[in-house]
């Protein structure tokens, strides 16, 4: 078992993730699984608390609630191209590579649940985190205007991060401290991860550009939108009109 001090630390960490960033719900949801599934004592559950508890406490009172989808179909669909869209991620940007690393990834969990007995709760725990991620994303973008795609590298990068921390998790065998990895398997993994690091730079790079170019050039449609808006004014103008000042629906009435 982990000394107190561990997991008070730990909780600051989930409270500070909770309170800094939407992403802190794939670290809760990580958290809660891995305690559910291991039979972790009450005080494990007391010491863990404090993050969801204020996270709960803030949702209640100041949340801004969205439209959420009920197309099961949309959000399913939505839900299977995020996480082709976070393997696609891990192999540079090559979709059909990205098809084959999603085939093999289930290939591996089940192995490693039927053969390695390591699917365990930590296992389960780091895997939840992105299948949270992608529901609650599927649920809330699939009405947004304009429309977002599943593969945003924003969100592929936090599903593939994930992934990748669920691999390793179910790679191992034993207690984490009593596994004795060969040099060559550490030299591997870092000349593997180096070359996907470098590749996915050069992809993101490439989107970096695009996007610049994407917002030079909406730039002055844009202004002459707003600046049409607020001539005609708030008296006059239809305050439910949606402008595309955001990914998030921004209406005329509210802007003014």
């Amino acid at each position: 078992a982990a000394p107190v001090r561990h997991e008070v630390a730990a909780s600051a960490w989930l409270v500070l993730a909770l309170a800094t960033s939407g992403l802190g719900l794939m670290t809760m949801a990580a958290v809660g699984v891995e305690l559910m599934i291991g039979r972790a004592p009450w005080r494990r559950w007391a010491l863990l608390a404090p993050g969801p508890l204020l996270w709960a406490a803030w949702y209640l009172d100041h949340r801004d609630s969205s439209d959420v989808s009920s197309d099961a179909v949309a959000v399913l669909s939505y839900s299977a191209r995020m996480v082709l869209g976070a393997t696609t991620s891990l192999t540079a940007g090559v979709q059909w590579l990205g098809v084959l690393l999603a085939v093999a990834l289930v290939g591996y969990f089940a192995v490693a649940a039927w053969r390695w007995r390591s699917f365990d709760a930590r296992t389960a725990g780091a895997l939840a985190a992105p299948a949270t991620f992608v529901l609650f994303t599927a649920v809330t973008r699939l009405d947004i205007v304009p429309a977002i795609p599943p593969d945003e590298l924003r969100y592929s990068w936090a599903v593939g991060a994930y992934l990748v921390l669920a691999v390793v998790v179910a790679a191992r065998r034993g207690s984490w401290f009593d596994v004795a990895v060969p040099v060559h398997i550490w030299t591997a993994a870092i000349i593997a991860a180096s070359v996907v690091l470098a590749l996915g730079a050069t992809r993101l790079w490439r989107s970096m550009q695009d996007w610049n170019e994407q917002v030079a050039t909406a730039r002055p449609g844009l202004s002459t939108v707003l600046f049409a808006t607020e001539a005609i004014g708030a008296d006059r103008i239809d305050p439910d009109v949606v402008i595309p000042l955001s990914y998030v629906p921004v209406t005329t009435g509210g802007y003014l």
